[in-house]
């Protein structure tokens, strides 16, 4: 009698993943785009500097939220590997709901750098990615980097959705009630998201305790080169992302060129995410992250040019690609490297992508922010193309 009902168990089993499978992937795809306010920031800015703010300072608070993420996901991504996918989510929404509300109250520098960027949208933010990534790979287990992508883009897809909105009510109320109001709807829709996420079974690893030491996932070389290069190739890429409109005025373009190139960033950015985590499922990361980074050091090698509009917003785009490439294939690096722990890996990876965004656009300023910085931040990614292509000898590609 067992073994007859054993088929129409797993029929049961099936059906229930085909209902749950989509609302596993939607609500974290919801959710990172609630999370995803670091993408809006540079909206702000003006504002600030305008209220007094120096200019460091007010690009500070976007900067440190890569930090607080690159930390968050490495403690993240190893929990995702014990702990079921949907707490990890529930702790980073509430975390990030109350660091916000403390960083608004007190609505000064150290609050909004350390309490609501480097807390609320850097470590806890790092929760609900870590989370919202082991929940849609555990759903589709055979989808890991095309997960990933989604869900990173998911995250940048704030930028676009959200800079015409801070930009509308900032001019109206002034940039402080702009930003309240907009957190409080982010969180409100988390929340929600959240709650709507279904539950899972626990991982395979649960009950068991992570090992003593939370660098043995780096032994690998598959996984610290990888490393590597992220920390390499991002800079350029965020340093386009944040750096660009600001140079575009400095030689001669206008207002609204720099406007139409940083949204192509953008654009850019978001696509590149999905498009390299779908493309890392079908040839492998080696493949993908060798070409999206040559795209990328070649759109920085034509910004440092300094050409016509038309080119400039070309490079933009690929610019913008090649650094949402960077991000959209860390999920399929973490499975490859530590199949046995990939949420780690994963947490490794995007930790790698996080520092490299934070030092980018600082390391262009020090530089002197013109063609010398994106001379010097294009090396450094061909560097990184270089770390990849000694990381494909070392492991058998996966196809």
């Amino acid at each position: 009698m067992s073994a007859g009902s054993q088929p129409a168990t797993r029929a049961v089993d099936t059906g229930r993943h085909r209902l749950l499978g989509p609302q596993v992937v939607v609500s974290g795809l919801v959710l990172q785009v609630a999370c995803g306010l670091a993408m809006s920031w540079g909206a702000l800015v003006p504002d600030l500097v305008a209220d007094g703010w120096s200019p460091v300072l007010a690009r500070a608070v976007f900067s440190a939220t890569p930090v607080g993420f690159g930390l968050g996901t490495i403690l993240a991504g190893r929990l995702a590997d014990h702990v079921p996918a949907r707490r990890l989510c529930v702790i980073g929404i509430s975390g990030m709901a109350v660091a916000m509300g403390i960083g608004l109250a007190l609505a000064t520098p150290l609050g909004l750098i350390f309490v609501f960027s480097f807390i609320g949208l850097g470590l806890a933010g790092a929760f609900t990615m870590a989370g919202s990534v082991a929940a849609g790979a555990r759903a589709y287990p055979g989808h890991v980097g095309s997960i990933g992508g989604a869900m990173s883009a998911a995250y940048a897809l704030n930028g676009p959705l959200l800079i015409p909105v801070l930009n509308f009510l900032s001019t109206r109320y002034g940039w402080l009630t702009a930003l309240r109001l907009v957190c409080l709807g982010l969180v409100a829709l988390g929340l929600l998201a959240v709650l709507a996420m279904p539950g899972q079974a626990a991982p395979r690893t649960a009950g068991r305790r992570p090992g003593s030491n939370p660098l043995a996932v780096l032994r690998r070389p598959p996984l610290y080169l990888a490393l590597l290069a992220e920390a390499l190739i991002s800079p350029a890429g965020a340093n386009a992302l944040i750096g660009i409109p600001a140079y575009l005025r400095t030689i001669g373009f206008g207002v609204a060129v720099a406007a139409t190139v940083v949204v192509a960033v953008a654009i850019g950015n978001t696509g590149g995410r999905v498009l390299a985590g779908i493309a890392c499922d079908r040839f492998g990361s080696n493949r993908v992250y060798a070409s999206t980074t040559a795209g990328l050091a070649l759109a920085i090698l034509v910004i440092a040019a300094a050409p016509g509009a038309a080119t400039m917003l070309a490079a933009g785009l690929l610019a913008g690609f090649g650094f949402g490439a960077s991000a959209g294939v860390t999920s399929r690096i973490g499975a490859e490297a530590s199949p046995e722990a990939p949420n780690a890996g994963f947490g490794w990876m995007y930790a790698g992508f996080a520092f490299g965004a934070a030092i980018g656009p600082p390391s262009a300023a020090l530089l002197g922010a013109g063609r010398n910085a994106w001379l010097s931040l294009a090396a450094l990614a061909v560097l990184g193309i270089g770390v990849v292509l000694v990381r494909a000898r070392v492991m058998r590609p996966v196809r």
